[in-house]
């Protein structure tokens, strides 16, 4: 749950709550988990589900009750019990986005409307690099996802200028800049998988547009960044974890759409953004003579 909550590359440490027990005088006294005792001198940079596993290794390799028993005061008091676990997740939200190691979930490969850019469509090997938002913007353009490396590396040598192999990724802040340089607006979107109840309320229009996966789950679009540009084309993308897919059809992405202030949805990425432009989030708005809102 931890990982798929996080929209960005996090670092993972975790501390344990635990009893000691003063053999003397049968005392107990509580440790809880602190930012002084966890259980890694360093956290945990976790980018993917294989970063995350190397994680869940080391956890395991832990003796979690010598742990306990180092933070004694003094050898009178014994560890009665561990309580609890905390994970401590630092969110890294400028992180350069690319696509190496990337694992998307089935829910984000099976959406029709998505160019997933995983693989390389002609040698079938997963791409090494980080120009997945090149590759958005050469499909956008018009060529073939199985002639995409000339004209993404031509793309990031024109943004980066440098050696396309050293492109370590880019964050959402730099995206416009991007826009500036190619002359075209990028709007982010990521997809949510959930059981329906993503919110306290829906539009009426969308009562009876859900979108449902083979296990009957329910999955929508949350917009993650929207364009200040005026640009004439405008290229939709994805972003799952670490990992930009181009989104070939708008219209076919999704038929719901998660307003991340006040949680509604709606049925359109157009309403969506017109509604997002005043949305104040949650809470029910009272007007006031002389046209005053208030939100409680």
């Amino acid at each position: 749950m931890i990982f798929e909550d996080q929209k960005s590359v996090f670092k993972l440490n975790v501390g344990l709550g635990f009893f000691l027990r003063n053999i003397e005088t049968c005392e107990l006294r509580y440790y809880y988990a602190s930012n002084n005792s966890k259980l890694f001198s360093e956290p945990f940079l976790i980018r993917n589900t294989s970063t995350l596993e190397h994680f869940n290794e080391a956890l395991l390799a832990q003796d979690l009750l010598e742990h306990a028993r180092l933070q004694r005061p003094n050898s009178k008091w014994v560890v009665e019990s561990i309580t609890n676990v905390t994970y401590f997740v630092y969110k890294i939200p400028d992180h350069p986005i690319g696509c190496v190691t990337i694992d998307l979930p089935d829910f984000v490969k099976s959406n029709k409307a998505l160019v997933t850019l995983e693989r390389n469509r002609n040698t079938g090997e997963r791409y090494q690099d980080n120009l997945c938002l090149f590759r958005c913007l050469a499909l956008y353009r018009g060529f073939s996802p199985k002639s995409l490396e000339k004209e993404t590396k031509k793309l990031c040598t024109e943004y980066f200028r440098q050696d396309p192999n050293n492109f370590s990724g880019i964050p959402l802040k730099d995206l416009s800049k991007f826009e500036d340089m190619f002359k075209v607006n990028v709007v982010v979107y990521e997809l949510i998988k959930h059981d329906g109840n993503v919110g306290d309320s829906t539009t009426d229009e969308m009562k009876d547009s859900k979108v449902c996966d083979s296990a009957g789950a329910t999955t929508t679009a949350r917009l993650v960044r929207r364009s200040l540009e005026r640009y004439g084309n405008t290229l939709y993308v994805n972003l799952s974890g670490n990992h930009f897919s181009y989104i070939s059809n708008i219209k076919m992405y999704t038929r719901s759409y998660l307003c991340s202030k006040c949680q509604k949805l709606w049925k359109d990425s157009n309403a969506l953004l017109k509604h997002e432009m005043n949305c104040e989030g949650k809470g029910s708005k009272h007007k006031f003579p002389g046209g005053t809102k208030n939100s409680f």
